[in-house]
């Protein structure tokens, strides 16, 4: 067996494993079918639910919802969950375990693309003005005796 390692080739490999995990958005059974993999990964490890917590919302939605119900997931736990599967030893014979690694990577992939950029400049003070906050710490009998003062230009 020859691996190409250059990048046109991996590209085309990882382009066409894309497309392979897409199609199973449009199959009926593929999310049953992969549940039922799932379940079986979960169930062959006592303790593995436990473990793998994001794995297993993943294996209920998809029993619940299917596919569709991996939209409610937030993308933080959708990767997570997808850390999780590509750490699992899976036999890649007939499973559809590594399409579903693959559509878990493109979801998040997706999102993350579509999230809009942050404004590198928002939150970054420019100390030139006149009004700045100090903060300094006090001791707590220090903020005790502040406590029983009447406020700056009240009298009590």
């Amino acid at each position: 067996m020859t691996i190409r390692t250059d990048s046109k080739a991996n590209a085309h490999a990882d382009t066409q494993a894309a497309e392979r995990a897409m199609a199973l958005l449009g199959d009926a059974t593929a999310a049953a079918t992969i549940r039922g993999e799932l379940k079986a990964l979960l169930d062959a490890v006592p303790g593995a639910r436990r473990v793998l917590p994001h794995l297993t919302v993943v294996e209920r939605l998809l029993a619940t919802s299917g596919f569709a119900g991996l939209d409610a997931m937030p993308t933080d736990a959708l990767e997570k969950a997808a850390d999780q599967l590509g750490k699992l030893p899976i036999k890649s014979e007939g499973s559809l375990l590594p399409q579903m690694h693959m559509l878990l990577n493109l979801a998040v992939g997706a999102r993350d693309h579509a999230k809009p950029a942050i404004e590198s400049d928002q939150f970054i003070s420019s100390f030139l003005t006149e009004e700045k906050l100090e903060v300094n710490e006090i001791s707590h009998t220090d903020f005790d005796r502040l406590m029983d003062e009447p406020p700056p230009g009240r009298a009590r």
